[in-house]
């Protein structure tokens, strides 16, 4: 069972250390000199490794290999044992220790320190989590907590050393350590790493993952997809120690906002029962599945007021996009992915086709200007590509191209 001090996680170790000492015993590890008889004991730890799927019920960090134990007198700071405890390959995951020789002490000190690699091999290994507590070696007794009566357990928690986490963008272009400013529809990776308070990094099984609104969002990997224009803190919070830490992520405006008289398709094809409104009237596809039919729809009454078929010749198709010229008059249909891939422009009134434009790629975003006489379309909301429409009388009578090709 994992327990928080603040904001830090407390792994218990209930039972993880037991000392277990007997008098009389002669020599040991890391004794100083040559202790008179009947002023030692012998000191058993064991560990009681959790599996490393068991997150909720851990001891122990998860990636924690090693735990470094010492035990020290603290009137004289004199080290009395020292040892490394390692986890086990398999089950059962129980690792035990005998320390002979080990003098007595009215107070010494126990300290747990987890790491992921062998500290005494690797001198510069991070610590995952550290703990310590003082207890009284009894000559010939066995050991318990200072304050405590003999026979009570010797009970070691330890802290996780995590003390803050940064969150920056993959690349060194996106690690500017203020906002990091996206387009609309751009993706970026995010990356996490956790700290000691020294700065130096600490190894940790993962972080989740949250935004503060739906500006930006983020996936459970730290992929982060700008949805529409402003501010969202992304959020890592470190799984074991639930220290979190934060990078502000800012969407810059964009012609294709979140908007009324248009519906995208961010993800692939324009979402089922989407609509685009204008006035009173909503437009959207009446037969889901790319069959091409777009309905024009009173929005008091849902009454269908006129159908059009916008793939007439036949296979399913993917629609990406519609949109309302600024005065209510015409409707664009874009869709891509079969046949008759392209963009047509109906008048809004009768449901008559005034004219259409083949598309070579598949583009996710369209609105018409505000001037009305073109189209901007664009794969990612970022880079905008113009379809000019040349207008008599208001109403659509050529297409002079699309400007600057494929995005």
């Amino acid at each position: 069972m994992l327990e928080r001090t603040g904001r830090a996680i407390v792994y218990p170790m209930v039972v993880l250390f037991a000392a277990w000492l007997a008098g009389g015993c002669g020599g040991g590890n890391s004794a100083a000199g040559s202790p008179a008889p009947g002023q030692t004991g012998t000191v058993v730890l064991e560990v009681n490794w959790p599996e490393r799927a068991e997150i909720e019920s851990q001891l122990v960090p998860e990636r924690s290999n090693f735990i470094w134990v010492q035990i020290t007198d603290v009137a004289t700071d004199a080290d009395r044992v020292h040892g490394v405890l390692v986890r086990p390959n398999r089950a059962p995951w129980v690792t035990e220790v005998r320390y002979e020789g080990v003098y007595i002490s009215d107070r010494a000190q126990l300290t747990a320190t987890a790491f992921p690699v062998d500290p005494t091999a690797s001198p510069d290994a991070v610590a995952q989590a550290s703990g310590s507590m003082h207890i009284v070696i009894p000559a010939g007794g066995t050991a318990y907590p200072v304050g405590g009566a003999p026979g009570d357990p010797i009970e070691l928690s330890m802290n996780s050393t995590v003390d803050h986490v940064t969150v920056i963008g993959a690349s060194e272009a996106q690690d500017s350590g203020g906002p990091l400013e996206m387009d609309l529809g751009e993706t970026l990776q995010l990356i996490a790493t956790a700290h000691d308070v020294d700065g130096n990094t600490v190894l940790v099984p993962d972080f989740e993952w949250g935004g503060s609104n739906a500006n930006a969002l983020v996936d459970t990997q730290g992929l982060v997809t700008a949805r529409r224009a402003g501010q969202t803190e992304i959020t890592a919070t470190e799984i074991e120690s639930g220290v979190a830490g934060s990078l502000t992520v800012e969407v810059q405006p964009s012609v294709f906002a979140d908007r009324d008289d248009a519906v995208y398709s961010p993800a692939g094809s324009v979402p089922v029962g989407s609509a685009a409104s204008w006035g009173d009237r909503y437009a959207m596809e009446t037969t889901p599945g790319g069959q091409g039919d777009i309905g024009i729809f009173d929005r008091q009454t849902d009454e269908l007021l006129m159908e059009v078929a916008a793939l007439p010749e036949g296979p399913a198709n993917d629609l990406k996009g519609l949109a309302w010229s600024p005065d209510g008059a015409h409707l664009a249909v874009m869709y891509h992915g079969g046949m008759r891939p392209g963009i047509t422009i109906y008048d809004a009134a009768t449901g008559a086709m005034e004219l259409r434009v083949a598309i070579d790629a598949p583009y996710h975003y369209m609105v018409f200007s505000d001037s009305g006489d073109a189209l901007l379309v664009s794969r990612t909301g970022a880079a905008v590509i113009t379809i000019a429409v040349v207008t008599s009388g208001g109403v659509p009578v050529t297409i002079s191209g699309i400007e600057g090709g494929c995005e």
